[in-house]
């Protein structure tokens, strides 16, 4: 392939095994919402999506109210110290 052409022709590297890890859910949140938050957490390092990944709709109305914000389940308990002050409401700063 030419050098301005597509990696189509390189070779493909498989996950092994201790790379494959289980999702776990660190918030439930509405979808603009939930993109900010997995866009938060992934600035801060920690691999983030949003899953279902797009709003259904059937006659301009969302199916999905909330939307899971993903993360390893390794890296868990460190994305809910992360995204806790954002899930905190006004209320819980008043003491």
């Amino acid at each position: 392939m030419t050098a301005g052409g597509d990696d189509w022709d390189q070779a493909v590297e498989h996950a092994r095994a201790e790379q494959i890890t289980e999702p776990a859910k660190v918030a439930e949140l509405p979808y603009e919402e939930a993109l900010l938050l997995a866009g938060r957490l992934r600035a801060d390092g920690i691999p983030a999506t949003v899953f279902p990944p797009q709003p259904t709709t059937v006659y301009g109305m969302a199916l999905t109210r909330l939307f899971s914000v993903l993360v390893p389940k390794e890296l868990l308990n460190v994305a809910r110290d992360a995204v806790r002050p954002y899930l905190e409401g006004p209320e819980s700063s008043d003491g």
